[in-house]
């Protein structure tokens, strides 16, 4: 709950947005009261990125307290007169407000000892019974003030901790919000008597409160519910002072299409996969056909590829009737078997791309209403294969407001495809299409008209571009019953690959330089258990297995100039299927108050995760369901 100063910024902050003329200096608008010194928020012109801003600004006069990518776009930070020189010089900068103190109107709480019994409540609104209205909608309640006494009966065990702005205790010491709470949801003479309530405290117990703590709890509750629920502000009081504070209620928004939600309590594993120290698994949902593909879109809605079915997408809820994944079913197509991309479409919505072994498809995707709108747009064709009929899909830029390419890959046709040797042939390839204007009606970008990225590579199932999007990274399945020179080598041999295709002049390589190997040349992973062959290869020198005089041969291979080896080389058969790296929230970026909560090993930021299916095609099988960490360089 918040004070009638913090509304008033809000409307400053929305309407002042224009930034002041060239040349000259930001006005720092005051505060009419007591400040924080030196603390300042900062709101950023929209098109500002804030990590490069930053960067800017970094020095020892700079102390970012918050970032805020909810209620604005900016942040908090205390400056030394170097800093705010700079901020105030700055073309990125909208505006400048102190970091005022605000305060609650006067109000003499009851005490713990009284608690919310029916007397003090009733003196304090004694029109609360003809507003009550007792209430089973999934409604949350999030009060921004003081904190909450938790542990008060009167709640019934509907509230809880949310979060902690300003660096004090989890406790109401002061007793403002812990009453408005009661009237909001208390189980007697509550507004709404059946609703969670959650505490954020942004306020000292004396009821005071640095501006830019309120706004982060209030970014707070945004950032932690936006993706599952529609806000509505509501006004439940007038302090005697007339101070306006106000409830955040976030309010289950009815989904588009019905759907089926599976409690969490009900789920479980049948075989609990082991983890590092450090993680922890859970199954969020099951009865699935057969998924593939994984992506989040901009509101974090997983959308998945369900082979037999389409794409289907799970959306949190945590609400009365289902605190678990909800599953709808967003695209109709039972030929859509594993490649899945989302990103900008230039507009409000995004773009949703998915594959079948023959064609990319485009939709135009609404976050908001987990829906297509309108029809699918053909991407790129004509890439139909008798085996390895997945299609991986990349867009390329990751970020920003377009993406320029999408990069496709097409597998071989068989274990062994000496057709593949062609580059005319189109398979075991990576090629990329503009996304521009030039896209062709009907059918699309032919598969030949892409631009070839990489060749020779058998089955690219996992791909991803690194973190500074100069490289695209490839995981390669290699092949199966392998002989050399007639001698089996397919227990343990040929290695599966990880490699790496560098983009910065990819367009000006010549097509003979981006050949990775495949049909013919192969990486070694152990030869130890050969004792009476003279394949003595050692991990990651290549080998033909061609058969003297044929070519190309062991020689061949081997040369640079012939043949990319792999960066990396993994356990035979173990069928790597997906390469991510791995980018955790770094303190100002966008989110980062929000991310860290929820964030994985920050330490592992940049490197690689690779998850491996295993094999048939060993004894004893290998690689099922695992997973490694790769340091990037």
């Amino acid at each position: 709950m918040f004070s009638k100063s913090l509304i008033l910024l809000f409307s400053i902050v929305y309407s002042r947005v224009i930034a002041a003329p060239a040349g000259s200096w930001v006005p720092i608008l005051k505060h009419p009261g007591k400040v924080q010194e030196n603390s300042y928020i900062i709101q950023l012109k929209p098109e500002a990125s804030k990590s490069i801003h930053l960067s800017r600004l970094a020095s020892p006069g700079l102390t970012l307290r918050y970032s805020y990518d909810q209620v604005f776009h900016g942040y908090a930070a205390k400056l030394d007169s170097t800093g705010l020189e700079y901020v105030r010089r700055s073309s990125d900068v909208a505006a400048i407000f102190e970091d005022g103190i605000i305060t609650t109107s006067a109000y003499e709480a009851p005490s713990k000892s009284d608690g919310l019994t029916p007397d003090p409540l009733s003196r304090f609104n004694p029109n609360l019974d003809d507003i009550r209205r007792a209430t089973t909608a999934p409604v949350d309640v999030y009060d921004i003030g003081t904190g909450i006494y938790t542990a008060h009966t009167a709640f019934g065990g509907r509230v809880y901790w949310g979060a902690t702005f300003g660096g004090y205790n989890n406790a109401d010491g002061n007793g403002f919000s812990t009453c408005l709470a009661g009237i909001a949801v208390g189980a007697t003479y509550g507004v709404t008597t059946q609703a969670n309530i959650y505490a954020v405290k942004a306020m000292s117990d004396s009821g005071a409160a640095a501006t830019s703590d309120m706004i982060a709890g209030i970014n707070w509750v945004i950032s932690s519910h936006r993706y599952y629920y529609t806000a509505h502000i509501l006004p439940v009081m007038l302090g005697a002072l007339g101070a306006l504070t106000l409830a955040l209620g976030l309010v289950s928004a009815a989904p588009t299409s019905p759907g089926e939600c599976k409690p969490l309590s009900s789920l479980s594993f049948a075989h609990r996969p082991n983890v590092t120290s450090g993680l922890s698994t859970r199954v969020i949902f099951n009865g699935l056909t057969r998924p593939r593909g994984l992506r989040l879109d901009s509101l974090s809605n997983l959308l998945v590829i369900d082979r037999g079915v389409g794409v289907v997408a799970l959306s949190y809820r945590n609400d009365s009737t289902c605190v678990g994944w909800e599953k709808r079913t967003v695209v109709e197509n039972r030929n859509l078997n594993h490649g899945i991309e989302i990103g900008p479409s230039g507009g409000n919505n995004q773009y949703l791309y998915a594959s079948t072994s023959e064609s990319v498809f485009r939709w135009e995707y609404d976050p908001s209403s987990v829906a297509v709108v309108g029809n699918p747009v053909t991407i790129a064709s004509n890439m139909s294969n008798s085996d390895h009929t997945t299609r991986t899909l990349i867009l390329q830029p990751q970020s920003g407001n377009t993406s320029q390419y999408i990069i496709v890959t097409r597998g071989s046709e068989s274990n062994l495809d000496e057709g593949a040797a062609e580059i005319s042939s189109g398979r075991s390839q990576i090629r990329r299409f503009a996304l521009n204007s030039s896209l062709p009606s009907g059918a699309g970008w032919a598969w030949e008209q892409g631009e070839l990225l990489g060749w020779g590579l058998r089955n690219a199932v996992g791909i991803a571009l690194s973190p500074d999007g100069e490289d695209l990274w490839e995981v390669e399945n290699s092949s199966d019953n392998v002989f050399w020179r007639g001698v089996d080598v397919h227990q343990e041999n040929p290695s599966e690959e990880l490699n790496r295709i560098r983009l910065s002049n990819i367009s000006s390589t010549p097509d003979a330089q981006k050949f990775y190997g495949y049909p013919w040349c192969y990486t070694a992973w152990d030869s130890s258990a050969l004792t009476a062959s003279s394949f003595t290869f050692s991990t990651g020198s290549q080998f033909s297995i061609r058969n003297p005089p044929e070519t190309p041969d062991d020689a061949w291979c081997s040369a640079d100039q012939n043949n990319i080896k792999p960066v990396l080389s993994m356990q035979s058969h173990s069928a790597p299927l997906d390469i991510v790296f791995y980018n955790a929230p770094s303190e100002g970026s966008e989110g980062y108050d929000t991310a860290r909560m929820y964030a994985v090993n920050t330490e592992w930021s940049g490197d690689a995760f690779v998850s491996f299916h295993g094999s048939w095609n060993r004894d004893p099988p290998t690689g099922e369901s695992s997973a490694v960490l790769m340091e990037a360089t």
